[in-house]
């Protein structure tokens, strides 16, 4: 009666074992296709001339506002006009923009370069 107890209890194990082996192994191929996935869309985007910034707060530096921190470079881009619906004018959104550098004067903002922001998109 022990042994068949045991046996039973082995066997048991062994079932949840295996049987969570390939939900993980699973897991983590979903994970790794998703993040291709990404990296396939981001090199899509970039390609289209794209760059990913971070908007940043900057009311109280030299009399800079809103600004986009491009992410790789970590230049600072003052936009000499925002999209009228201000919706991507919030501290820590990301977004993707492409822009031009202006050969206009140097805003008020002196620790940014003044650009002409032609699109821009939330990252989802």
């Amino acid at each position: 009666m022990k042994s068949t107890l045991k046996l039973s209890w082995i066997l048991g194990l062994l079932i949840v074992f295996s049987a969570c082996s390939p939900t993980k192994k699973m897991a983590k191929e979903a994970e790794e296709k998703a993040k291709e996935e990404k990296m396939k869309t981001e090199k899509i985007i970039t390609d289209a001339g794209y760059v990913k910034a971070l908007v940043v707060n900057r009311n109280g530096s030299d009399g800079c506002g809103f600004l986009f921190e491009v992410i790789d470079t970590k230049e600072l881009i003052s936009p000499l006009k925002w999209p009228e619906d201000n919706l991507h004018q919030k501290e820590g959104n990301i977004v993707w923009i492409k822009y031009k550098l202006s050969d206009s004067p140097q805003t008020t903002c002196l620790i940014s370069k003044p650009a002409a922001v032609t699109e821009i998109k939330l990252v989802q």
